[in-house]
């Protein structure tokens, strides 16, 4: 297992905490919608499952290419994104970089997971509906892969091998460096 897997998975779920805090002040916007239509159409419930995940997703680059260069969980567990083959100490991730990284890691996942769930709510599955199965096959092997690749030799999950960044102790922390 990786060296840092434990500390990379104590701070995705206080960062999963914090996104919780996103969706439930969504919760407001979704009540009006529901006021002022009266019955929400498939693809209205599926574009307003949308905002919470890429209001995290953006948060998360902002943070991540910020001056901390780390979530929330990421600084509780001493730790920062960096970019791949870092040439300067205190290089931080441009925001391109770590909206991609962040997409694949939050934004995609979830919204596949809504609309796992969305699709079952309209019986799409029963009626043999190839997006939504096609969302279910996508979305069961994801969530294996992201953790296979994590826990492995190098700890870099998908999200951080199509950005070009890798999470690594903070400065300041007492592990080893990678």
């Amino acid at each position: 297992m990786h060296f840092l897997a434990r500390r990379r998975a104590g701070a995705y779920a206080l960062d999963c905490c914090t996104y919780a805090v996103v969706a439930a002040a969504t919760v407001p916007i979704g009540l009006i919608v529901n006021r002022l239509v009266d019955a929400p159409s498939h693809g209205l419930v599926l574009a307003m499952s949308a905002v919470p995940p890429a209001i995290a997703t953006v948060w998360a680059a902002r943070v991540e290419s910020g001056r901390h260069r780390a979530t929330l969980g990421k600084r509780w567990q001493k730790l920062i994104v960096v970019p791949d083959g870092m040439r300067a100490v205190g290089e931080r991730v441009r925001f391109g970089p770590a909206l991609a990284r962040n997409a694949v890691k939050i934004f995609v996942p979830w919204q596949l997971g809504h609309i796992v769930s969305i699709e079952a709510m309209y019986d799409s599955y029963a009626q043999g509906n190839p997006f939504a199965i096609g969302a279910a096959v996508v979305f069961y092997p994801m969530i294996g892969v992201f953790a296979w690749m994590l826990l492995r030799d190098e700890g870099r999950g998908p999200h951080d091998r199509i950005a070009g960044t890798r999470v690594v102790p903070a400065p300041d922390s007492s592990a080893p460096a990678p």
